[in-house]
């Protein structure tokens, strides 16, 4: 079990950091909001705790989901002024707190979706107009490296200090934003705090996707027992985000070309 918490999750970070250098920082944020992180950490807490354990986590993962979008929120519009080390300073302490109110609230799983999705929405209204380019992220080796090992700490570290945590705060911070953190830094310090705002806007476009991958485990559960649920839930998910990346694609063709 050990090597597979050291391989898996580092292994996906680098396809999505592969993705990001292909086809840009938005469609790389889009893809984040799949559960690459999240998903792994939940699957471990049940096969080591139990799966009422991960499923009673999942409901609180997607209520930490506030927390994840305001970070991403929080971060896009700081980086518009701030270099990254201030804009990450600042997120994280919203993120911290926000998350600790999260862990008072209580929900079924539909109503914690309408309250994530409303948010998410929200959120997106209230940011700022980005343009849309198709810059080409770099990625050095430090870079890929810094991901996956951030990555492979979270899940370590949720999962060994899974009994002391809970399954509340388990499953509030499996919702950490590793991946989102580590894009918008490199993506801040390399290019710039525009194309970090970008990057973390489709990261929250994907959060929805995210939000209902754990909706679906946390109401499913009960019928279909934890890992049938995970599968199907899954496979929701990849469904939603196919359809997302189709939309986004199919906006970009329909665009005017710029004027020369």
């Amino acid at each position: 079990m050990i090597i597979v918490k050291l391989t898996l999750v580092p292994i996906i970070i680098l396809g999505l950091s592969l993705a990001g250098k292909r086809w840009g920082g938005f469609v790389s944020g889009i893809l984040s909001g799949l559960p690459v992180i999240a998903g792994p950490i939940t699957l471990f807490l049940a096969l080591e705790q139990s799966p009422d354990f991960a499923a009673a986590s999942a409901n609180a993962t997607l209520l930490g989901i506030l927390a994840l979008s305001s970070f991403c929120f929080i971060y896009g519009l700081c980086a518009r002024k701030y270099g990254w080390l201030t804009s990450l300073t600042i997120s994280w302490i919203c993120y911290f707190i926000i998350a600790a109110l999260t862990s008072r609230l209580s929900f079924p799983p539909p109503i914690s979706l309408l309250l994530v999705t409303s948010f998410i929405v929200l959120l997106l209204k209230l940011t700022p107009s980005i343009t849309h380019n198709t810059i080409t992220l770099s990625i050095t080796k430090n870079e890929l490296l810094v991901r996956m090992l951030a990555a492979m700490l979270l899940v370590m570290v949720i999962t060994t200090f899974a009994d002391s945590l809970g399954p509340t705060f388990s499953g509030i911070f499996a919702a950490f934003p590793v991946a989102a953190s580590v894009l918008a830094v490199f993506t801040h310090a390399t290019h710039s705090g525009e194309q970090a705002a970008l990057l973390l806007r489709g990261v929250t476009v994907g959060l929805v996707s995210l939000s209902s991958f754990y909706c679906g485990l946390a109401l499913l559960t009960s019928t279909l027992g934890f890992y049938e649920a995970f599968i199907v839930s899954l496979l929701l998910v990849l469904c939603l985000q196919l359809l997302m990346y189709r939309f986004v694609i199919s906006r970009k063709n329909m665009a005017p070309p710029k004027p020369s």
